[in-house]
């Protein structure tokens, strides 16, 4: 895991979406968040032991919008899986319904934040998720999600190049439901041909449905 640009600590912070930086900036510093996933795969690569045909990526919300830019452009993953994530800067600030959305396109002003689309929309995921292949993409999406439209996150996944899967919960933005966990572990199982974790993952889950029941 990295710490992106506009979590780290001073004087390595670049703000992002702040009222101090410019739409140019905004994009130089989702661009810088790209260039470290890249490095981190280079530094994992370099560590003993690790098998270099066994890398996958996961990424949840913004994590799932650079994850796309990331396959399309590196494909040293064996398979990458996208949480939650949103298709196109205009499906959360132009076409989100969330209190935070109307809140932003409040406060900014619709004209202001279409200015600003012309210059993130070359970062959309949508335009990258199409050059995946050969990588396979697991795309896990929230039935409750409150940033952006149900028509948003399938046109996210329709855009995709194969192999690709699509799974959808009970849950919100955060995705905290344990069969998202269990699916997603499975998933990178079987790709990255790793037999023993599968039947492990099986079994855990067995045993926490198990005690849950019991439990009730």
């Amino acid at each position: 895991m990295i710490d992106y640009p506009w979590v780290r600590p001073q004087p390595w912070r670049k703000p992002l979406f702040a009222a101090q930086t410019s739409d140019e900036q905004d994009k130089e510093t989702e661009v810088q968040a790209i260039v470290d996933l890249r490095r981190s795969f280079d530094v994992l690569e370099a560590q003993p032991g690790v098998d270099a045909a066994r890398l996958a990526y996961v990424g949840h919300s913004f994590g799932a919008q650079f994850g796309a830019i990331l396959t399309a452009v590196d494909k040293r993953m064996a398979a990458s899986v996208l949480i939650t994530g949103a298709p196109s800067y205009r499906a959360i600030f132009l076409e989100g319904k969330s209190p935070d959305a109307i809140a932003i396109q409040q406060q900014a002003g619709i004209e202001a934040l279409r200015k600003a689309e012309k210059v993130m929309s070359s970062l959309d995921a949508i335009r990258y998720v199409p050059f995946a292949a050969p990588v396979p993409l697991l795309f896990q999406f929230a039935q409750y999600e409150p940033s952006f439209s149900k028509e948003a996150m399938q046109s996210y996944f329709d855009a995709a190049s194969r192999p690709k899967s699509i799974r959808w919960y009970p849950a919100g933005h955060e995705l905290n439901d344990v069969q998202a966990f269990v699916d997603r572990a499975l998933w990178i199982a079987d790709r990255l041909k790793i037999p023993a974790l599968r039947s492990e993952i099986s079994r855990q889950f067995k045993l926490q449905r198990a005690a849950s029941a019991h439990a009730h």
